[in-house]
């Protein structure tokens, strides 16, 4: 039987490859406020909680997606109205 999700941590090699970015941008995105902190379990040793990370998940998948950098609007806009 697999562990609920609430009793099991992540450290950040295990969390790096789920999010598949480096630990330098999870490391950003936590001190930007953009990504659940990490809980300290011992001197200089962080994990975070699954059960954490999944809800930071869905919570992403419910936005939109990011437009690219120098994207137009293809949409109208007040200027376009006549």
């Amino acid at each position: 039987m697999a562990a609920p999700s609430e009793s099991v941590r992540l450290d950040m090699k295990d969390l790096s490859r789920r999010l598949k970015r480096d630990p330098s941008t999870i490391h950003k995105w936590y001190l930007a406020g953009r990504f659940p902190r990490p809980h300290y379990i011992s001197a200089g040793r962080r994990a975070w909680w699954l059960h954490e990370v999944e809800a930071w998940e869905r919570e992403q998948m419910a936005l939109p997606p990011p437009r690219p950098a120098g994207a137009k609007n293809l949409g109208r806009d007040a200027s376009d109205a006549a």
